[in-house]
């Protein structure tokens, strides 16, 4: 019943990934400006007056970010953006059914926690961490200030939305103290097992 239940959530969460992708437009290649300094230094003054930011520490920060061309390349040409079949054969997989029963297995007692207070069918939550980093094996490995430093400052077709997920990012590693240079995720900026964008786990985290 555990891996009928896994499959049938594989197959419907992979084939409304492989939709949602194949609906977007096109993405074009931005031309790259220079160095956004000022926009950057406008953008560190706003935190400080916004989120009550320390200016010295947070310019420090925004001094080691750097500009990543491969962010710009996947994100302009997104690995996702593939046709159904390709994504069937490459997720639904008898390996990865095997280690989401498994998963289910090793974490039962906090599965069942996080159901029963929250609701939240654990068949659900494996599903996502199974498609989305392999239960943990494939988490990332941009530097996630650069990414999304780079799409904040460097991609002008989204720039509001990524500045958004930076400000979330900062504020997020402030909150949980963690070292903002060090840590991985996608060429897009999404974070952890799940793969969440930082303003998830500010806005839906428990």
């Amino acid at each position: 019943m555990l891996r009928k239940t896994l499959y049938l959530i594989i197959l419907i969460g992979t084939l409304s990934f492989s939709l949602v992708a194949k609906a977007e437009d096109k993405p074009k290649t931005e031309t790259i400006p220079p160095r956004a300094t000022k926009a950057i230094n406008a953008y560190v003054d706003e935190l400080v007056q916004k989120y009550k930011f320390n200016k010295t520490n947070l310019t420090k920060i925004m001094a080691q970010a750097s500009y990543d061309p491969k962010v710009i390349h996947w994100i302009t040409h997104p690995f996702e953006k593939k046709p159904w079949n390709f994504y069937r054969s490459f997720f639904v997989r008898q390996d990865r059914i095997d280690n989401g029963v498994k998963y289910w297995l090793q974490h039962k007692k906090l599965f069942n926690k996080i159901q029963k207070e929250y609701g939240v069918d654990p068949s659900v939550i494996i599903a996502i961490i199974g498609i989305e980093s392999f239960f943990g094996e494939h988490a990332g490995t941009y530097n996630e200030l650069n990414a999304l430093t780079t799409l904040s400052f460097y991609y002008p077709k989204r720039s509001k939305f990524f500045r958004s997920e930076l400000t979330e990012f900062l504020r997020l590693t402030r909150h949980e103290k963690l070292n903002p240079l060090l840590l991985k995720g996608s060429y897009a900026g999404a974070l952890g097992i799940p793969q969440f964008m930082p303003s998830s786990y500010r806005n839906y985290g428990v």
